[in-house]
């Protein structure tokens, strides 16, 4: 078993496989570690070997992800496409794609980015936006990235 998870280092996904299928295979191999983790089995070796496959998986996962909101789709930036977008929708929470050049919100001092909280007020439906005026629960965001970095940001 432990030559397979070895094997993973290798594993480069098939053209056109469905992402529902990468994300089965992804929450597998966090599976596998933590088994062996709790088998106190777990080798660094393994454990490279699932993070360069995690890796691969997850970039492909990026290229693929589209852009959503209620009507599928979000404006683009006139600097080349460089908007935010949500992945993950919940009724209760969101996860958004933070792009750089973006402010996770407004805040006192002078802004440095665009403020991605005005952008999901934008998208977000009515009923949608109460986390959003929330100041004192920064406005739903649990988390916060710099303007210049990017990433994947938890609303709710």
């Amino acid at each position: 078993l432990t030559r397979r998870v070895a094997a993973l280092a290798s594993f480069q996904p098939a053209p056109g496989v469905p992402n529902a299928s990468l994300a089965e295979f992804c929450s597998f191999c966090l599976e596998v570690l933590w088994a062996f983790h709790f088998a106190e089995a777990l080798l660094q070796r393994a454990v490279a070997a699932v993070a360069r496959a995690l890796d691969c998986a997850g970039m492909t996962l990026d290229a693929g992800a589209a852009a959503v909101d209620g009507s599928g789709s979000l404006p683009h930036d006139a600097q080349g496409g460089n908007v935010p977008r949500v992945v993950f929708d919940l009724p209760d929470r969101i996860v958004v794609h933070k792009m750089p050049g973006w402010q996770v919100d407004h805040s006192s001092v002078k802004s440095e980015g665009k403020p991605l909280s005005s952008l999901l007020r934008l998208l977000l439906p009515q009923h949608r936006q109460q986390m959003l005026a929330d100041a004192h629960h920064q406005r739903g965001f649990l988390h916060r990235l710099d303007v210049p970095s990017s990433g994947l940001l938890l609303v709710a």
